[in-house]
């Protein structure tokens, strides 16, 4: 790739998105300049137009070999046992199957793919799908324009701009001073494929993300074969504990590309070169805020929001491997309980956004409000490390229920075996129970201590406030 161009310190202003949840005023813009080390490269395939994303496998190594301080060479037996443990942590992932798992309502439809298949964030072409293509490049467009730090910015993808571009806005913090994010905004030019993305950055290893990218002519005159991903949630790999790349794909159902589809038709009637407006951005970034939201209770409490189903042990297996990959490598602040009340703060965020004058509000704001509290309620009590008992209970009952489905294939000759799983599942249900009440005792506790501490400390500020003031008055009669 080269050495990274020079970049440019570029000053915010108050009228920039988001700069009262910025403690930096300052945000790094260049070419190829970034600073975490989760690189992207574009390739074009052979004989194909698909967008390929890749993670680079080179960099990766070279990044671990550089925090052991040596580059070791391992022999051929190291090599071979290196190479079953990842095919075994390979097989137990996916089972011989395409997707770790799929799922959700009909409005929203989700796929967990991990990097041992060629799975991808499946492309809306331009040319096998018009109509819905529109919609897509619309979609995208939209929070590209609503993080984007100014008019220049916000304009290049509308314009098919070329240029490489890599914005790093600084990181954003909520207004309790809890770090959230911060939001990359890049343009990627590999020969004639220019990529643009939208990422939001939790960790170096937990990241949100949206592609659009298209070829240009050999003048850059011509534009063809454009194509926007779908948005998705990753958890890149960590080869140190075995843990391949896992992705989380959202589908655009009918659902979503209505809600879209109002947005765009209101653009398309004034021109699709003009930029987006505050009333169109909140429609899209609702959308937006809803996937997070609704992953994020999802991985958290292992189960659905709207039908309350269980999750299966395939799909624990992404929360559990952020958890340890956020315990090996960053702080327990970045275990996935914490992420996910991360994820409320930027929805915060989001909403203070739009009430900056002139106000808008989301449709189901108060959808999302009740989504927030409940992800709150659900792992609030496990912070800062609980929940591990929970965590433990739900994986063991799913666990069950996957040997319950096999033996129930021969009911007669494993009806023992079947009432003893049974009164099992019941029992580790009245566990979970247990540690639930248990935990919002805690909690209870908590804020009880909390508030006559609150309360102790108000009365002390009064009685301080009550002495200055009789200060005030002796030193006035004296001077009389």
């Amino acid at each position: 790739m080269g050495d990274p161009k020079k970049v440019d310190q570029v000053t915010l202003d108050k009228t920039t998105p988001y700069y009262e949840f910025f403690t930096e005023k300052t945000m790094n813009v260049g070419e190829n300049h970034d600073d975490s080390f989760n690189n992207y490269f574009f390739e074009q395939k052979k004989n194909s137009n698909d967008f390929n994303i890749k993670f680079s496998k080179e960099l990766n190594n070279k990044y671990f070999s550089s925090i052991t301080g040596k580059r070791k060479r391992k022999t051929e037996t190291e090599t071979k046992t290196s190479n079953k443990r990842v095919q075994s942590a390979q097989n137990t992932l996916t089972n011989g199957e395409n997707y770790l798992a799929q799922g959700g309502v009909s409005s929203i439809e989700r796929r967990i793919s991990a990097s041992n298949n060629d799975a991808q964030a499946q492309q809306t072409r331009e040319s096998a799908d018009f109509a819905n293509f529109n919609l897509h490049r619309s979609f995208f467009l939209i929070i590209w324009e609503h993080f984007a730090p100014n008019a220049n910015i916000r304009e290049r993808p509308r314009r098919y701009d070329t240029n490489p571009l890599n914005v790093r806005l600084p990181p954003m913090y909520s207004r309790a001073g809890n770090r959230v994010c911060s939001v990359l905004l890049r343009c990627v030019r590999r020969v004639n494929n220019i990529a643009y993305s939208v990422l939001f950055e939790f960790t170096n290893y937990i990241h949100w993300s949206i592609f659009y990218s298209f070829d240009i002519s050999h003048l850059d005159s011509d534009v063809s074969n454009q194509q926007v991903s779908e948005l998705h949630f990753t958890l890149n790999p960590y080869p140190a504990e075995d843990i391949l790349k896992t992705r989380m794909f959202f589908k655009y159902t009918p659902y979503i590309n209505d809600l879209i589809r109002s947005v765009h038709y209101a653009m398309e009637e004034r021109g699709l070169h003009i930029v987006s407006s505050k009333a169109e951005q909140v429609q899209i970034m609702e959308i937006v805020s809803k996937l997070m939201l609704l992953t994020m209770y999802q991985l958290a409490t292992a189960k659905s929001y709207k039908t309350g189903f269980i999750f299966n042990n395939n799909a624990l297996t992404m929360r559990q491997n952020i958890d340890i990959v956020g315990k090996k490598v960053d702080v327990p602040n970045n275990q996935l309980l914490n992420i996910a009340l991360r994820h409320v703060d930027l929805i915060d965020c989001i909403q203070a956004e739009f009430r900056r004058s002139p106000k808008v509000n989301f449709a189901s704001e108060d959808f999302i409000n009740y989504l927030k509290r409940d992800i709150c309620r659900e792992i609030t009590p496990a912070r800062p490390g609980g929940g591990k008992n929970i965590n433990r209970y739900l994986t063991k009952i799913n666990n069950i229920k996957e040997m319950l489905k096999l033996l129930k294939k021969n009911k007669i000759k494993n009806k023992v075996k079947i009432t003893k799983l049974n009164k099992s599942i019941e029992e580790l249900k009245a566990k979970l129970k247990k540690q639930k009440e248990k935990e919002k005792a805690k909690l209870k506790k908590q804020k009880e201590k909390e508030k006559a501490k609150l309360k102790k400390q108000k009365e002390k500020e009064k009685a301080k406030l009550k002495k200055q003031k009789e200060k005030k008055k002796a030193s006035k009669k004296k001077k009389t």
